[in-house]
């Protein structure tokens, strides 16, 4: 299908027809089991499936949401993508529809919170980085973002994305023939990511100090748009790079659902039901989760699966130099071997040296995520360095992805204390 204009649709994809087939059996699973509450025949079981499938036929509008949302806001430079919350675009799309076109936009630049742009466009990037500076430069450029230097934070950031896609690439996204569609994704749907590189890449002849709405590549990096220094195009340039890590992901495991595709033959009622019920036990588990703290010393009576726990057990090993058992505890976003990831904490751990630790506080902010504010001190060769530091972990699942309630997940820190530690970020410096 197409739309009036003669482009494919997001919502034409074979994983959303799936999704599609998935609805009627929603729609058929919540009138039985309607008939069967009026009849008295009704039972608990019956009770959550009726909730489930009525949540799910509500939130039915994903489907067209991201052709919704690029229709409205794609020449603004604004593009759907996996990790945009489906909130921020539905609420978007709401307020564009009502002619409220300024709120809308507002409403798409609340979710560029700082934690965000980490999490989508920095931490999911490691898995593809081929050089350790790629990660650096993507964090000096998140913090001129919040300290509002768009005059350097949109070139650096601009810089990143070219050198990011090309790695994985091995050619640029800016070449004139580059071809970014992946199958069955909503980033590298044609109306996505690929039409927004095409905005991107005019070309631009004269020098100009007019002020500019979108990231132009050319211009910005050959000096000739000089007007970008704004808040709007320096988000927008932070989703070209969330854009590319989704590119990334989707094209690392574009064969998994081709061959997916061709398996597949209908979707069965036993499979909707189960994921129905998964994803409500989900949502509940979410809303009910309150935000809290834990206050140290800590001591080894901790649970061995809890956030504490993996913190101080990376700390120990890092103490320890032991770093067989520190990678056991690390975040693994290249789903590298354990043995690979010990030999670059090894390396990494012969010029960043711990000496000293103590946990003082533990906050879990959401289910699968917790950040300890440690004191360290330790060696890096421009000598000795202590301090206040910041130290993240997540909730992962066995293949690396952040694990839900209904998962099983294993607590991993980040190995960003490591370079915090080897350049003097403490948290009193207001480090990212």
């Amino acid at each position: 299908m197409s739309d009036e204009k003669g482009r494919a649709r997001i919502a034409d994809n074979p994983s959303a027809r799936r999704m599609s087939a998935a609805l009627l059996l929603m729609k058929a699973a919540r009138s039985i089991t309607a008939i069967l509450q009026k009849l008295g025949l009704s039972n608990e079981g019956l009770n959550k499936l009726y909730q489930a499938a009525d949540d799910a036929l509500k939130q039915s509008d994903i489907l067209n949401l991201p052709d919704r949302f690029n229709d409205a806001f794609s020449d603004e430079g604004w593009i759907a993508t996996g990790s945009m919350s489906a909130d921020t675009m539905r609420k978007a799309v709401e307020l564009y529809e009502s002619g409220s076109k300024q709120e809308a936009e507002e409403a798409i630049l609340a979710w560029f919170q700082e934690d965000t742009i980490d999490m989508f466009a920095i931490q999911r990037a490691k898995r593809f980085n081929k050089s350790t500076n790629r990660w650096h430069q993507l964090r000096e450029a998140l913090k001129l973002t919040f300290e509002g230097r768009y005059w350097s934070a949109v070139p650096l950031i601009l810089i990143a994305c070219d050198g990011f896609a090309s790695d994985v690439m091995d050619t640029s996204p800016f070449e004139q023939d580059a071809d970014l569609t992946v199958f069955d994704s909503v980033v590298g749907h044609p109306t996505s990511l690929p039409f927004l590189i095409g905005k991107l890449t005019k070309g631009i002849r004269k020098s100009s100090d007019d002020e500019i709405t979108l990231p132009l590549r050319h211009g910005i990096l050959h000096g000739r748009s000089l007007g970008y220094a704004s808040r709007i195009v320096c988000m927008k340039a932070w989703l070209l790079m969330i854009a590319l890590v989704d590119w990334a992901h989707d094209k690392s495991n574009e064969n998994d659902r081709k061959r997916e595709q061709q398996s597949t033959s209908e979707v069965s009622f036993r499979d909707v039901v189960k994921g129905l019920l998964r994803l409500e036990e989900d949502k509940r588990a979410m809303a009910a989760f309150e935000a809290r703290e834990i206050i140290g010393p800590f001591n080894d009576s901790l649970d061995a699966d809890s956030p504490e726990y993996a913190i101080l057990e990376f700390l120990t090993r890092w103490k320890d130099r032991n770093y067989g058992r520190m990678a056991e505890r690390a975040v693994n976003w290249p789903r590298q071997s354990i043995g690979k990831l010990a030999g670059q904490l090894r390396r990494d751990g012969g010029i960043i040296e711990l000496h000293e630790f103590e946990v003082h506080s533990v906050r879990r902010s959401t289910i699968a995520r917790a950040d300890a504010t440690a004191f360290l001190k330790g060696k890096t060769p421009s000598g000795d360095v202590q301090g206040e530091f910041r130290i993240t972990a997540f909730l992962h699942t066995e293949n690396g992805d952040i694990a839900m309630p209904s998962t099983q997940g294993k607590w991993l820190v980040q190995q960003a204390c490591m370079f915090d530690l080897l350049h003097g970020r403490t948290i009193e410096q207001g480090l990212v």
